[in-house]
């Protein structure tokens, strides 16, 4: 029974398409240009398998840090919209630390920018040099600079691509997403593995900060009072006593971290004057610091250290690591 009402569905499904020409030919059509998108993909999968086959049988090797053949998204989470973006691109031609080309590879450069931003290269060609002691190596800046004025939730990006001009030709390249997180704030981590501690870079863009309580500064002679919601200038701002900058928001930050990983390096100036930290007790039976707040001047950079439990670790951050080990967050 179940055979006779198939086959009598069939013949319904079959009469009507006789019937409706421009349904059968629209199905057609359809059918062919999905058949025909599905051999193109898999004609680029066949060639870079090929292509990836005898790059190797001749001992070609044309790799990047960042740069991939499937054109990788990098997102970088905490720009600050107003100062340029710097990204270093190390490039080689190794299959492994002991392996790489014998011969000499050039390679061409490129850039495309998105709204609002601008790409320099800090060269269009590159050169790595073929070596048998596994030196196959070479780099390239990219600077990413803001030619428009960016907000709080807006986002640029620039896609870079190199090029393999001789001896083969294989193009490989990555885009790089910039997200403005907190107006004229952004933070980054600097580490590499087997280095014991690293720094979290905080910069504060921005030229003003706010009186949030009264005060009276005398220098020179000279009397100035500031009030409530004035605004103070960088240069101002450094002249304050502790006590003033105390009565002044600038950038407020707050760094979260979690002591079994991370341990907070306590003679760092912005511990010693921090405006408030919470602690956390540990398995061992100490106490360590897991929550430090703290401000960031006008027009100034700042650097907190902390120490890693385990050393083989990189919490580079960004691009080297999507999401930060240190949870950061500004006001």
């Amino acid at each position: 029974m179940k055979s006779k009402v198939t086959k009598s569905h069939a013949n319904k499904f079959y009469a009507y398409m006789q019937k409706h020409k421009r349904v059968r030919y629209f199905s057609i059509t359809i059918g062919a240009v999905i058949g025909l998108l599905f051999l193109i993909n898999l004609g680029r999968y066949v060639k870079k398998v090929i292509d990836n086959h005898l790059f190797k049988t001749q001992d070609f090797y044309f790799n990047s840090d960042k740069l991939t053949e499937d054109i990788k998204l990098f997102e970088i989470g905490f720009w600050d919209g107003t100062t340029a973006y710097n990204i270093n691109v190390q490039m080689d031609s190794l299959d492994n630390d002991l392996k790489g080309t014998n011969i000499d590879i050039s390679y061409s450069i490129t850039c495309q920018a998105g709204s609002g931003v601008r790409c320099e290269v800090s060269k269009n060609q590159g050169l790595i040099q073929g070596s048998e002691n596994g030196n196959n190596k070479d780099s390239f800046s990219v600077r990413i600079v803001p030619t428009a004025q960016f907000h709080e939730g807006d986002s640029a990006q620039v896609t870079v691509k190199a090029k393999a001009d001789e001896p083969y030709s294989k193009e490989i390249g990555a885009t790089f997403k910039l997200n403005v997180k907190y107006y004229q704030i952004s933070y980054q981590i600097i580490d590499k593995a087997n280095q014991p501690y690293f720094d979290l870079l905080i910069t504060n863009a921005a030229r003003t900060c706010t009186v949030k309580q009264a005060f009276t500064v005398t220098s020179g002679g000279n009397t100035k009072t500031y009030n409530v919601n004035d605004t103070i200038g960088s240069i101002a701002y450094d002249d304050l006593s502790d006590e003033n900058k105390g009565k002044v928001q600038c950038a407020l930050v707050t760094l979260a971290f979690n002591p079994n990983d991370l341990r907070l390096d306590m003679t760092n100036t912005n511990y010693l004057h921090k405006i408030e930290q919470h602690t956390r007790n540990l398995s061992d039976g100490y106490t360590y610091v897991d929550r430090l707040k703290f401000q960031v001047g006008a027009e100034s950079s700042t650097i907190v250290r902390f120490y890693k439990m385990d050393v083989t670790r990189d919490y580079t951050y960004p691009i080297t690591n999507n999401t930060s080990v240190v949870t950061f967050t500004a006001e």
